[in-house]
């Protein structure tokens, strides 16, 4: 592996983690400091809000977990600028509390430094995921 794949490889391990619900693998990914965002409304959506470190990243799966059955998660187009990765996707997702079902596209940024993941964003439609929550 070039030295340049390294941030776009760990991404994707992250991706395959989560594809495999091995949050365990996913969190050991995440640094001491990491940064991670959600969008949205936490008062209507438990799992959006902004989570420091392992431990609050593990919960913040946790949450997704409880409210969301995730019937399509599909990471579509990785594009790469040093040791920031982008990822475009699209998601379809049934809430667990009314059992409707939305979809949207979304983008992730992550930030890597020494092969941890220390910044994560996620930009969507939290609009269409609201109107499922009702």
């Amino acid at each position: 592996m070039q030295m340049n794949d390294e941030p776009t490889a760990i991404v994707r391990q992250a991706y395959d983690c989560f594809a495999k619900h091995d949050i365990n693998g996913i969190v050991q990914l995440v640094d001491e400091e990491c940064d991670w965002r959600a969008p949205g409304p936490a008062g209507e959506m438990a799992w959006a809000g902004t989570y420091r470190g392992p431990n609050e990243v593990r919960e913040f799966f946790d949450r997704l977990d409880k409210n969301l059955e995730f019937l399509e998660f599909s990471p579509t187009r990785f594009l790469a600028d040093g040791a920031t990765v982008v990822v475009m996707g699209h998601e379809r997702d049934r809430v667990k509390s009314t059992g409707k079902v939305y979809e949207v596209d979304w983008a992730h940024c992550f930030e890597i430094e020494n092969g941890k993941i220390t910044r994560f964003r996620d930009y969507q439609d939290t609009a269409a995921i609201q109107a499922a929550l009702h």
